[in-house]
């Protein structure tokens, strides 16, 4: 073979082999998306029934029928519903974490009012699907130690980040990192609650009337400094 013809056949098995490589790769990114779309579709299913039904009546037949995929792919990516679950409300918990982060942000960086952070945290962080489920999985945990392991780490991460989000909304307020995470507890809990009670008896008017309270109440402990937050334990302001 003279070295012109030698240096063409190199040249083809190069370019053969530099297209295989991209095809595989092509292929590779396209097994890794369609992974990460069936794994969307089961959390957001699996979130949905857990909703819907319940978690004692949720279970991998009638997930993977919702997501519109198979059994088998189901436990594919899943060995049980206990994992998936698991996977599942990580990834709701971790979004309502960084709703309230970007919400909190937001509002120090004046790029909304208190109102429309009330608002946002209402409709973002403490929607319903999100308290429902945690209820649920909060039930559904004392039977179940691997799924209790699960929840307390993951609310440890959310009281966590509720604590970082205060120290970001009150950090010009005067407030000390106790009275902080008083004031945050304060907003957590009373949105949470209410919407526990819009569940059991819904009442928009009420709901609104609520809001509007902890708005104004909001308003007043951001410019009063730290005369409405007292520190846990203190006895400073009796009418808080």
């Amino acid at each position: 073979m003279s070295l012109k013809n030698l240096i063409k056949s190199l040249i083809t098995i190069l370019v053969f082999i530099k297209h295989e490589d991209e095809m595989q790769r092509t292929e590779r990114r396209s097994q890794q998306q369609r992974s990460s779309e069936m794994t969307e579709k089961l959390r957001t299913a699996t979130i949905q029934l857990i909703t819907e039904v319940g978690y004692v009546n949720t279970n991998t037949v009638n997930i993977s029928s919702r997501a519109g995929v198979s059994r088998g792919a189901l436990l594919h990516h899943y060995a049980n519903k206990s994992d998936l679950v698991i996977d599942a409300t990580s990834k709701m918990w971790k979004y309502s974490i960084l709703a309230t982060q970007l919400l909190c942000k937001k509002l120090t960086n004046c790029e909304m009012d208190i109102d429309t952070f009330v608002d946002g945290l209402w409709r973002e962080s403490f929607n319903e699907t999100y308290v429902s489920v945690t209820i649920d999985i909060m039930i559904a945990a004392r039977g179940d130690k691997k799924l209790a392991q699960h929840l307390d780490t993951s609310l440890a991460e959310m009281f966590t980040a509720y604590r970082a989000a205060a120290a970001v909304l009150f950090k010009n307020a005067g407030l000390n990192a106790a009275q902080q995470e008083v004031a945050m507890t304060v907003i957590v809990s009373l949105l949470r609650g209410l919407r526990v009670q819009e569940m059991m008896r819904p009442d928009a008017e009420l709901a609104e009337a609520v809001r509007k309270a902890l708005k104004l109440l909001l308003k007043t402990a951001l410019v009063a400094n730290n005369t409405l937050v007292p520190e846990r334990g203190s006895s400073k302001n009796p009418n808080l």
